[in-house]
């Protein structure tokens, strides 16, 4: 993708110059746009990968990358278009084509995250899983796709349900009741024995983040297609592979939280030690000007006002959203997919943000 490139110091710049609390939009001279999309971000290459479509909307098998560091959207490979299928709503192709690369899939979703161990994007999210029983690995030193391995036996991979994240014992694939384990040295996969119940993951409405400090995985979900979400958190614990409920202060069965959609795009802030989600929220069908942030400290959830330097804020949830903590700059990027390759980052301080216990929190205004 030509262009021109922005001044690499201009960005540095910018980044020191983020005033606390604020999404700010960075400058893309050129962007891209995959829709129902996740993004993954690779802490050694300092870059963001794209990989993504769905219903009618793009249909090539590129992996985009934005470099952090210089504001560039780069295309590195040629975009390769299945015929037939582009413009259609969930016709697209499984499995590979003949240069080795696989088919975009009809939802990528959460299935696709990055490695630091293996130093590789892994795409679990397939479009047919009867047909596409392999996962895949792109290597974003020749920023080509370096491998294509089975799946376990009895694991499900399709893209709707299946949600990877790494950890330091490697990356963890869940879907349905059920979480893997991927060896990053074997590349096999092996069920996690647990005890208690693992949450379900449904279409659209789940999500989970590492929590490093406790050495935990957090599970969010919607226990089904388009309900509301009632602010109950799963956690595994890594150390004695037991899933139990956490439930928060704020948790509420009547409180009608967005989460379907782009909210199932969370991480995990370190230096706050808080669970942050992009876009503002709906509660009770009002809108605010608030994020839901969890306390992991305090185990409850926060109101967060959160300023946007940007008016095209989508209020609710997209199916665009990547969301990755950058811990060398302490910083969060927000990539909104579907808006044109939009890059937001902030630099965050629970300590001086305006908060209110969720508890306390009654939202006014008109519903929409």
């Amino acid at each position: 993708m030509a262009g021109p490139r922005p001044d690499a110091a201009a960005i540095a710049a910018k980044l020191k110059a983020l005033p606390v609390n604020t999404w700010m939009r960075m400058p893309t001279p050129h962007g891209v746009k995959r829709e129902f999309a996740t993004s993954t971000y690779d802490p050694q290459g300092d870059m963001l990968y794209l990989f993504a479509g769905g219903h009618v909307c793009y249909s090539g098998n590129d992996m985009a990358r934005y470099h952090l560091a210089t504001g560039r959207w780069e295309i590195t490979d040629p975009m390769e278009t299945p015929l037939g299928c582009a413009g259609t709503n969930e016709q697209y192709p499984s499995g590979f084509n003949f240069n080795r690369r696989p088919w975009v899939r009809k939802h990528i979703w959460n299935g696709h995250a990055f490695d630091p161990q293996m130093r590789k994007s892994v795409v679990v999210g397939v479009t047919e899983e009867k047909i596409d029983r392999y996962f895949y690995l792109y290597d974003p030193v020749t920023a080509d796709w370096s491998e294509r391995l089975p799946i376990a036996e009895g694991m499900h991979s399709d893209a709707q349900n299946s949600h990877v994240r790494s950890t330091k014992h490697g990356m963890v694939q869940w879907y349905g009741n059920v979480a893997w384990l991927l060896d990053p040295t074997t590349r096999q996969w092996s069920r996690l024995a647990v005890t208690g119940t693992m949450p379900g993951t449904c279409t659209d409405g789940a999500g989970m983040c590492y929590d490093s400090k406790r050495d935990r995985m957090l599970f969010f979900t919607c226990g089904g297609y388009a309900k509301p979400y009632d602010g109950q958190i799963y956690a595994l614990d890594f150390k004695t592979r037991s899933v139990a409920p956490l439930n928060p202060e704020g948790k509420a069965p009547d409180m009608n939280w967005n989460l379907f959609e782009g909210a199932r795009e969370m991480i995990h802030h370190p230096p706050s030690d808080t669970v942050l989600f992009p876009a503002r929220y709906r509660l009770n069908g009002v809108e605010t000007d608030r994020h839901v942030v969890y306390d992991a400290g305090k185990n409850r959830w926060l109101a967060v006002r959160l300023a946007h330097e940007d008016a095209k804020v989508h209020i609710g949830g997209a199916v665009n959203f990547g969301f990755h903590w950058d811990a060398g700059r302490d910083l969060i990027w927000w990539l909104d997919a579907g808006y044109e390759g939009c890059i937001r980052a902030m630099r965050f301080d629970l300590a001086k943000a305006d908060v209110v216990p969720l508890k306390d929190f009654v939202p006014t205004g008109p519903k929409k």
